[in-house]
Order: C-alpha cells, then sequence, then structure tokens
C-alpha cells in the first residue's frame, strides 16, 4: 500500500535523522 510505504519512509528518514543529529553531539 501507498500509505504503508510512506510510513515506512518516514519511520527510516526519522531513524537517521536522530542518529545524524544525535551523532553531532557526541
Amino acid at each position: 500500500m501507498l500509505v504503508d510505504r510512506r510510513y515506512e519512509a518516514a519511520l527510516v528518514l526519522a531513524e537517521v535523522g536522530i542518529r545524524l543529529f544525535a551523532g553531532g553531539f557526541e
């Protein structure tokens, strides 16, 4: 489903963003 793919993509982008954000402070 298109919605499921969008939701999954959003979760992946959020995880990557959090890792980069946290990595910038470490």
